[in-house]
């Protein structure tokens, strides 16, 4: 029987910190499993603290200086040569083809989002020994949309960090803050989101609203906020380089996506144990059990995320128990 590898490389980009969240943990569950553990980036390393072993390699995208860069780092030979390099991102697959042909060794890939409708994913024969999906759906999808074998992926969890519980939910009397955290592009839902907002404002409630992401749809959306009146109370955030601040201010969480969506955002926010609405979509209605960790509506309703709104504005205990029973979700 052919000896399962022992020292693997996990393969990551330009980390920011909410790219590198995830990675100590899946790191942790490597080692409790006997591997040994090595984290090769392309920059932002140092935000994985010293705990861990990181290498930074700005020349990993380059093809002319990849491999000088990975010879000076003494990954060719020796003890700290790899076994298998697990890929943390689909838009590395070049880098991970190219560092399996050169090492002569197999790579996994991990996807932790849906595929666009017609999307592929580039995989070597040679070198790819499957894929590991964030979560159940997301691999069943992925198995129908590339006709690869269901076996021939694996199911991991999300990764998603638990910080410390917040300590009070808001005062009755102050503003509540909605927000909503996704890449601003078709099939995010965030136009349903900001006519969402402008029926909660219309029936009375006093609320400021947060939208964080970029993206090309970012025009648009800002346009319609103009055209709906939301000037003053939609604050367009960007993309958080770290989202906890963020997520500490929030009373309430929308994630509107109209296609299917791992919901990292959506878990994230439910970690911080934030009450949460999503969309009936695939992907979101596994970690959202309505009336018991959160509440569905319909994706592409305002009306009903309206409607979802200030029914967990009016009844805090119930929106607190509901956020709470999601965070406990997300630590199984």
């Amino acid at each position: 029987m052919e000896d399962r590898p022992r020292k693997v490389l996990l393969l990551a980009g330009r980390l920011t910190r909410r790219d590198a969240a995830p990675v100590p943990g899946l790191v942790e569950r490597l080692q409790r499993r006997g591997l040994e553990v090595r984290v090769l980036c392309v920059s932002g390393g140092q935000i994985l603290g010293t705990g861990l072993e990181v290498e930074s390699c700005p020349e990993l995208v380059s093809p002319w200086r990849r491999f000088l860069a990975v010879r000076r780092l003494g990954l060719d030979e020796g003890p700290r040569r790899p076994e298998l390099i697990w890929v943390l991102r689909p838009d590395l697959d070049v880098a991970a083809l190219a560092l399996a042909e050169h090492w002569q060794i197999p790579y996994l890939l991990m996807v932790d989002e849906f595929l666009p409708p017609g999307g592929r994913l580039r995989l070597s024969r040679s070198w790819c020994r499957g894929l590991v999906a964030m979560g159940p759906e997301l691999a069943e999808d992925l198995a129908r949309s590339l006709g690869v074998p269901r076996s021939w992926i694996t199911v991991a969890p999300l990764g998603i960090p638990l910080p410390e519980r917040r300590s009070m939910p808001p005062a009755p009397a102050s503003i509540p803050v909605i927000g909503a955290v996704s890449p601003l592009t078709s099939g995010s839902g965030l136009a349903t989101f900001l006519v969402a907002a402008r029926g909660v404002l219309d029936a009375g409630l006093d609320a400021e609203f947060v939208l964080a992401g970029e993206g090309p749809g970012e025009a648009d959306l800002r346009r319609l906020a103009g055209r709906l009146g939301l000037v003053g109370r939609v604050t367009f955030a960007g993309t958080p380089d770290d989202g906890r601040p963020l997520y500490e201010v929030l009373d309430l969480f929308c994630q509107t996506s109209q296609v299917p969506c791992a919901g990292r955002s959506l878990a994230t926010a439910m970690a911080h144990g934030i009450p949460v609405i999503a969309a009936d979509v695939e992907g979101l209605r596994r970690l959202v059990r309505d009336h018991e960790t959160g509440r569905l509506v319909p994706p592409g309703d305002p009306a009903a995320l309206s409607r979802a709104i200030l029914e967990l504005v009016s009844e805090p205990a119930r929106a607190r128990d509901l956020g709470l029973r999601g965070r406990e979700i997300i630590r199984r």
